[in-house]
């Protein structure tokens, strides 16, 4: 009896993960038919070039040292960014979340950063840095806030029976926090470092397109467009989609890993 249970539990459970993935295998198709729809009705292979058209210029561009070459700037600027603002945000958070003065403080900048548009931050300091530099900073000052108010806000979620059974074998400061707090953070440090990491790929191409630097995805984008390569911009689009996909993912499952 448990056993035919189990079975069917098991079925069903298989059945609904069946109708999952022909759920969204369907969305795809859909997606690709009203684009093929579109490209034949509107006819203009500059407003709206053909799906297989793009499809073409992503070989030519996966098979090409010279998009490989850009590709890697790029992701060197992400990971650039995302390493120091997870390591920043983190130390603030830290600060901020034990200090009431200091998240006063920095309260102001960090509802500044986040209601300020990208596009208006790289106009600014387009002045200040090197067209290299200029996507690192500007996904800093995006991402930043995020894991600051992450990590501080952490703080307000305190067990006291933990603390006072360190009361009871007096436990020193430090001691709280190696282990008390810093465990507690666990989960919030991951969940921002996900965010942060999907937020970087968006922030730093948007920034190489508005500075375009010698070297760089945004770069490649910015110079289809000036030449009306349409079918090349949607090609680059769709390869940074699928790369920012496949490495979110293999991100978010190191991330339930790390939390388990």
């Amino acid at each position: 009896m448990n056993g035919s249970i189990i079975q069917r539990k098991s079925f069903l459970k298989n059945k609904k993960s069946l109708f999952h993935i022909i759920s969204f295998l369907l969305s795809i198709f859909v997606f690709f038919a009203l684009w093929f729809l579109f490209s034949w009705k509107i006819d203009s292979e500059i407003i709206l070039p053909y799906p297989e058209m793009v499809f073409h210029k992503i070989l030519d561009f996966l098979c090409s040292g010279k998009f490989w070459n850009n590709f890697l700037f790029s992701f060197i600027r992400i990971l650039s960014a995302f390493f120091i603002s997870i390591i920043l945000g983190f130390l603030l958070g830290i600060i901020s979340g034990k200090n009431s003065y200091i998240k006063e403080f920095l309260k102001f900048p960090i509802v500044f950063l986040r209601v300020c548009p990208v596009i208006s931050l790289i106009l600014v300091v387009l002045y200040w840095f090197n067209s290299s530099v200029i996507p690192v900073f500007v996904s800093i000052l995006i991402t930043l806030p995020v894991m600051i108010t992450s990590i501080s806000d952490s703080f307000n979620n305190k067990n006291q029976k933990l603390y006072d059974m360190a009361k009871i074998f007096d436990y020193t400061k430090i001691q709280n926090f190696i282990y008390i707090e810093l465990p507690a953070l666990k989960p919030f440090f991951w969940s921002s470092a996900s965010n942060i990491f999907g937020l970087s790929w968006k922030v730093v191409i948007a920034g190489e397109i508005m500075c375009i630097p010698k070297k760089g995805i945004g770069s490649l984008l910015q110079t289809n467009s000036v030449h009306l390569e349409t079918a090349s911009v949607f090609a680059l689009t769709l390869i940074v989609i699928i790369f920012s996909f496949l490495l979110e993912y293999l991100f978010s499952l190191f991330v339930k890993s790390r939390n388990k």
